[in-house]
C-alpha cells in the first residue's frame, strides 16, 4: 500500500504531486495498484475532473473511488481548512474489487429479504466479502436506510460471529445539495455518493473511537416513541437527566458545555457495559413541560442509556487504547482514517491529533511499503495513512454498523492468515 498528500493550491499540480508520491512508493510499480481511495478538499471540487484524470493516468489498473471533504488527512498530517488531496493506493493480489453508486440503492426496503439480496449484488459482495466502504452525500440520500440495508446484506449466510466491516464517512466539502463531488471508478458524479466492496484474501479491521466520557448511572428507556424519550427508569427523562447533572463534579459539568449526549447500549445481551458498548447520540432538545428529551436517533423501549460528555483527554485515551489492542495482531499494511469535522483543533489543543496518534501506534514498518501480509522488520517508511474529515462517520460497534458523530473511524488493512 502507499499514500500521497499534497497541499498545493492548483488542482492539476496537487493531483500530480499526490499520485506521483503513491506511484513512487509501490514496489511493483503503479500498475500493481488495483484500488485507490481519493479524498480532496473544497478548493478542488470545481476541478474534480482533473483529480480523476490524474488518478487514471498514474494508477491505470485501479478501481478508483473517493469524495470531497472539508479537510483531508495524509500520513500524520491533517490539512484542516486548507487545500488538500489525499490518496491511498492498494495492491491486493487476488482481491475482487467492485465500485458502485449509492443512488441506485436509494429506494431500497431493508425489511424486504429479496431487496436485501439485490443490495448484496449491487454492492458487489461475494461469498468472500471482506469489507465495504461508503462515502455518501449527506443531502437528498437516505443514508441511514442504505447503510442498514448494506449492513444486513453483508451478513447474509454468515454466522452471528462473522462481521464484514462497513466503514466510511459522509462527504463534507459543501453544505448544500450537489455541492460535493465523488469519484466512481475514475468518473466524477455529483450526487448520491459512492461505495466500494473488497472480496477475497484481505482482512479489514475497524477501530471506532467515540471519545466520550460516561457520567452518572445507567438508565432504562421505559416510555418513548421514535427519537423522543419520555421516561427513563419510570421517571420523566428530562428530570432524570437534570438530577444526574446536578450531582456531577464541577469539571464534569463544564464538559457538558460542548453538548449533552446519551450513550445507547448497542448489545443488550451483555451483562456489563464498558468502553465501546455505547453508541453516542446527541440530545437535540428537552421539553421541560412534558419531561421528554429528543435524541439524534431512534431508541427502543428497554434500551439501556447513560449520560456522556465530549472530552479531549478521554478522546485521546480512547483512541490510544483501541489502537494498542490492534498491536496484538499482524502489523497493518496501511490505514484509512475517517475523523469528524468536529474533532481536529476544534476538540484538541494540538493539530494533527488523530492522524499522529494512529501513526505513533504503528511506528515501525519494513523499509519500503509492505505488501499485505508482510511482517514489519525494523524501522523504515511509515505506514501509509490517508483519509478525511467527515460530516458523519460510518463504522461498527459491537458488530453492527452505525452512523456516528464526533468519532474517529480507522480501517486497518491486513492479509488473511494462511
Amino acid at each position: 500500500m502507499a499514500s500521497g498528500l499534497s497541499s498545493l493550491d492548483r488542482t492539476e499540480h496537487a493531483a500530480r504531486q499526490a499520485f506521483e508520491q503513491v506511484a513512487e512508493q509501490l514496489p511493483q510499480g503503479p500498475g500493481s495498484a488495483n484500488v485507490a481511495f481519493v479524498f480532496f478538499s473544497s478548493a478542488h471540487v470545481g476541478q474534480a475532473g482533473l483529480v480523476a484524470s490524474a488518478a487514471r493516468a498514474e494508477l491505470p489498473n485501479a478501481t478508483i473511488v473517493g469524495c470531497s471533504a472539508e479537510s483531508v488527512v495524509g500520513g500524520a498530517i491533517e490539512l484542516e481548512d486548507r487545500p488538500g488531496i489525499s490518496v491511498l493506493a492498494c495492491s491486493m493480489p487476488g482481491a475482487d474489487v467492485r465500485a458502485f453508486g449509492l443512488s441506485q440503492l436509494a429506494g431500497i426496503d431493508s425489511g424486504n429479504p429479496h431487496q436485501v439480496e439485490r443490495v448484496r449484488d449491487q454492492a458487489g459482495m461475494t461469498h468472500e466479502h471482506s469489507a465495504t466502504f461508503l462515502f455518501p452525500d449527506p443531502f437528498g440520500l437516505p443514508t441511514g436506510r442504505i447503510m442498514h440495508a448494506i449492513d444486513k446484506a453483508s451478513r447474509l449466510g454468515l454466522a452471528d460471529s462473522e462481521h464484514p466491516v462497513i466503514l466510511g464517512g459522509l462527504a463534507s466539502a459543501e453544505n448544500s445539495a450537489g455541492g460535493n463531488a465523488f469519484l466512481l471508478d475514475g468518473q466524477v458524479i455529483r450526487d448520491g455518493g459512492v461505495g466500494l466492496s473488497i472480496n477475497g484474501p484481505v482482512t479489514v479491521d475497524a477501530v471506532v473511537s467515540q471519545g466520550c466520557r460516561p457520567l452518572g448511572p445507567n438508565l432504562v428507556v421505559t416510555e418513548g416513541r421514535g427519537n423522543v424519550v419520555a421516561r427513563l427508569g419510570g421517571r420523566p427523562a428530562f428530570e432524570s437527566i437534570r438530577e444526574i447533572i446536578a450531582d456531577l463534579e464541577e469539571d464534569e459539568k463544564q464538559m457538558l458545555a460542548k453538548g449533552v449526549f446519551l450513550g445507547v447500549v448497542a448489545d443488550e445481551h451483555k451483562r456489563h457495559f464498558g468502553r465501546g458498548d455505547y453508541v453516542i447520540r446527541s440530545i437535540m432538545s428537552a421539553n421541560e413541560g412534558d419531561g421528554s428529551i429528543a435524541l439524534s436517533d431512534y431508541v427502543r423501549l428497554g434500551q439501556t442509556v447513560r449520560l456522556h460528555a465530549r472530552d479531549a483527554s478521554t478522546a485521546h485515551e480512547d483512541l490510544e487504547l483501541l489502537l494498542d489492542a490492534q498491536k496484538l495482531h499482524e502489523h497493518p499494511a496501511g490505514c484509512m482514517l475517517v475523523t469528524c469535522n468536529g474533532r481536529g483543533t476544534k476538540l484538541f489543543d494540538q493539530p494533527n491529533h488523530d492522524a499522529a496518534t494512529v501513526r505513533r501506534a504503528f511506528e515501525a514498518v519494513r523499509k519500503g511499503t509492505p505488501t499485505i501480509g508482510a511482517a514489519p522488520r525494523g524501522v523504515g517508511q511509515p505506514m501509509p495513512i490517508a483519509g478525511f474529515f467527515a460530516a458523519g462517520e460510518i463504522g461498527p460497534i459491537q458488530g453492527r454498523t452505525f452512523l456516528h458523530g464526533h468519532t474517529a473511524c480507522v480501517a486497518l488493512f491486513r492479509g488473511q492468515a494462511s
